[in-house]
């Protein structure tokens, strides 16, 4: 029997970086001896999901509770499918600390970029602005943010202007935010991909609208621009050059309630598509 030879760094590289994300997660958990060579190797996944105490990548939900009376401890659920993996990880006083040492285990720490195709974000992670040790994590200038095809943000903030802002520096082609909408983030946007020059086939879409939010923007819209209207009912109006805008809206509840006066705070959408001149 022939000795067995050890694969050089190159080899084991290789198969690492093409290797099922989650099954890489599952091995740097279990051998902290690869954990630094794992995180220096590029990391590709199609989906990337941050919910609240939880990660989602692909099809894998990584989820983080605390428990203990006396002595707490962090419990790591690994769920996929039917199957499902429980460890403690260690110990921790409480889950903001948790949080930041799981969010580190999984994705802090590399050398190399985060990629993904679609990266949803149903909450920010208060752990990524208070932590030195996710700072790769944090801006959307890193390539895990202008990577993404399909980039989703979930904004509870009273007041979304920076997010809008922040959103429209991202080159990304199709974003969906759920937020309130005002007039003056509208106008932002506009004026946004008139002064860059959006390429045809960008969206925006954003949920969470309230109907009179909606109506007061479409108001506005007709009162202060040309525009003209097509056979499904949305708005077209000029952006730049040969290229247009189309606004089309719609609700995304169920029945109306009997009483009209809760109708303003139904939920809606508005989605923005930049068109050639001559698409309906």
């Amino acid at each position: 029997m022939l000795p067995s030879k050890p694969l050089s760094y190159d080899c084991t590289r290789h198969i690492i970086k093409h290797t099922d994300p989650n099954t890489r997660l599952s091995l740097s958990l279990r051998c902290p001896a690869i954990q630094a060579f794992e995180k220096s190797v590029p990391f590709k996944c199609r989906k990337l999901q941050f919910k609240e105490n939880e990660i989602i990548i692909n099809d894998v939900n990584y989820t983080f509770d605390m428990y203990g009376e006396y002595e707490r401890f962090l419990q790591l659920t690994v769920k996929h499918g039917n199957r499902e993996h429980i460890e403690r990880v260690q110990h921790f006083t409480d889950i903001f600390h948790a949080n930041i040492y799981m969010h580190y285990r999984l994705l802090g720490g590399r050398s190399e970029p985060i990629r993904v195709k679609r990266l949803q974000m149903d909450v920010i992670p208060k752990q990524w602005y208070t932590s030195h040790e996710l700072d790769q994590l944090i801006t959307f200038e890193k390539p895990m943010f202008l990577s993404a095809y399909q980039h989703f943000y979930g904004n509870d903030e009273p007041n979304p202007f920076e997010v809008f802002r922040r959103v429209l520096e991202l080159p990304n082609k199709n974003i969906t935010i759920r937020s309130r909408l005002s007039w003056r983030n509208f106008q932002t946007i506009i004026d946004n991909w008139r002064r860059t020059q959006r390429k045809v086939g960008t969206t925006l879409t954003i949920k969470g609208i309230h109907t009179d939010e909606v109506e007061k923007v479409l108001n506005r819209i007709l009162r202060r621009w040309e525009y003209r209207e097509n056979a499904n009912g949305d708005l077209i109006i000029n952006l730049y050059k040969d290229k247009q805008l189309r606004i089309s809206y719609g609700d995304s509840h169920g029945s109306l309630p009997s009483c009209p006066k809760l109708w303003s705070e139904l939920m809606n959408f508005m989605k923005l598509e930049v068109i050639d001149v001559d698409k309906k």
